[in-house]
């Protein structure tokens, strides 16, 4: 619900421009107001919107969670060729004998800059992978 709040806020400005239409000449320049409550309309539409990239971030891991998976289990014959550490590994953890690994999901919180002496700004990132179509992931990065 707090993603939608642009949507609150266009009503409320649909509703606050008619009121001040039906009184233009006392009211007039609450359309001051009117555009400043606009800009912040028109931003959380544009970074929280349908059309946002969060949005489509949204779609394409809900699609991805959705599709079928083959269970295919992590097997002796699959361990045998890789390094002995990762064999060890994957045998403490008890992963052989398991479905594999389709999906995962990983949330970043971080520093970064723009530059060396630029100063440092927070960001978060949430990126979900599919191992299945390994040519590319869904990530988006907020704030």
């Amino acid at each position: 619900m707090a993603a939608r709040w642009w949507m609150f806020g266009a009503a409320a400005l649909i509703c606050s421009q008619i009121a001040i239409f039906t009184s233009w000449s006392d009211a007039k320049f609450g359309t001051v107001a009117n555009v400043l409550l606009l800009a912040g309309v028109a931003y959380g539409y544009f970074t929280q919107g349908p059309a946002s990239f969060r949005a489509q971030f949204e779609r394409d891991v809900r699609a991805g969670l959705a599709r079928p998976i083959d269970a295919q289990v992590l097997t002796e014959v699959d361990v045998a060729p890789l390094p002995d550490p990762v064999q060890r590994y994957l045998r403490a953890t008890g992963m052989v004998g398991q479905p594999r690994i389709r999906n995962y999901r990983i949330r970043f919180r971080g520093r970064i800059r723009s530059g060396p002496t630029a100063r440092w700004m927070p960001f978060e990132a949430d990126q979900q992978s599919f191992t299945d179509r390994p040519r590319g992931s869904s990530g988006s990065a907020r704030r």
